[in-house]
């Protein structure tokens, strides 16, 4: 059987897809706009649409009432009708800075920087108070590494409403990404004094303290500490896995078997938290394949490592994962199916191809 390694993903991967840096609105207890907000949580997002186009057809020069149609068409993820809509209250009010505020945002979400960029400033020059404005600018400024600029903003964000976590967040965000992990742990604390509850700040610290400060033990306390709030977060009971196949790893070499077995269905089992609670997460699926490949139990590996590939056909490991257990079996024919695939999925995969060529001189 060849020798497998183990491949597993970078946490700042699966950190930077879950911040989205450079938008998305604050962790915010309470909604910061009640107008068009709390009134469509009191009626259905479609019922509320009905009534809000029913005023416009009565009042087609109301800007307010396309402002708020645009927000409903957000919930309802009709971001092109939302912009279409704040488009028209512009158009009809250009000098609204809450205006100019949403339709940054949602330039932001259509990932068109530069207009996100042109409205922002526009709502910050027309005398905002909203400390969202600034937020939104010092986030695009991070995802630029302008660093100054970001402090700026979020400073700003801060002096306007110092109540909100996300702001003390960024500004940890902003010291992490510069190498001053004292700094960014001093914020990313002060984000949770502000709201305890806050699991963005939980995932961060664990990446800081693991990452920059190594300290493992303190990013697990990080993980402890978030599952006691949530315990089905599916982040949460990943990096949990990853801690509880490492203890189990370490049981192994001291060669205690029945321990051993015994944490390493600790960890599938927090494997199967985090997936329960997110069915597509695709490296839950291969580490969780791989604990069981470790544990000898190969068909139940073969089934993860299949899901691992139908939800991510480029995910080379998976099938080189797959090919092994194959030739282990001494399916030959099967191996070098998923061999090759591994080959196309990453070309200069070196195991993949020494694998590729050996099964081919075996016919």
């Amino acid at each position: 059987m060849k020798k497998i390694t183990v491949y597993f993903g970078v946490i700042a991967a699966l950190l930077g897809a879950l911040f989205n840096l450079g938008c998305g609105k604050s962790h915010k207890k309470g909604t910061e706009n009640p107008s068009v907000m709390t009134k469509a949580d009191s009626l259905s997002p479609a019922k509320w649409l009905a009534s809000l186009t029913h005023q416009i057809k009565m009042n087609p020069h109301n800007y307010a009432l396309y402002s708020d149609r645009s927000e409903v068409y957000l919930r309802l993820d009709s971001l092109d009708a939302a912009i279409r809509d704040i488009d028209k209250a512009i158009t009809i009010n250009d000098s609204i800075s809450d205006l100019h505020y949403l339709r940054g945002f949602y330039a932001c979400i259509d990932k068109d920087t530069t207009k996100a960029i042109a409205e922002l400033e526009k709502a910050m020059r027309l005398g905002t108070i909203n400390a969202e404005v600034p937020y939104q600018l010092g986030q695009i400024a991070l995802m630029q590494k302008d660093y100054p600029r970001a402090e700026d903003l979020f400073n700003q964000a801060i002096r306007r409403d110092s109540s909100q976590a996300q702001y003390y967040f960024a500004k940890g965000l902003l010291y992490q990404s510069q190498k001053n992990g004292a700094s960014a742990l001093g914020f990313y604390k002060e984000s949770i004094e502000r709201d305890s509850t806050f699991s963005k700040a939980y995932l961060q610290l664990y990446d800081l303290y693991m990452n920059q400060l190594k300290n493992e033990d303190m990013a697990n306390q990080q993980i402890t500490k978030l599952l006691a709030l949530i315990p089905s977060h599916p982040l949460g009971n990943y990096y949990k896995a990853k801690k509880l196949f490492g203890d189990a790893t370490r049981l192994k070499v001291l060669i205690k078997k029945e321990p051993f077995m015994e944490a390493m269905a600790q960890a599938v089992a927090a494997y199967n938290l985090a997936i329960k609670a997110d069915s597509g997460f695709v490296q839950a699926y291969y580490e969780r394949g791989y604990t069981y490949f470790i544990m000898d139990k190969l068909d139940e590996a073969i089934r993860d490592f299949e899901k691992t590939a139908t939800l991510d056909p480029n995910y080379y490991q998976a099938y080189f994962m797959l090919g092994s257990i194959h030739e282990f079996y001494k399916d030959n024919t099967t191996a070098l199916s998923y061999y090759e695939k591994a080959v196309n999925a990453k070309p200069d995969f070196k195991e993949a191809i020494y694998a590729v060529k050996e099964l081919r001189n075996k016919k």
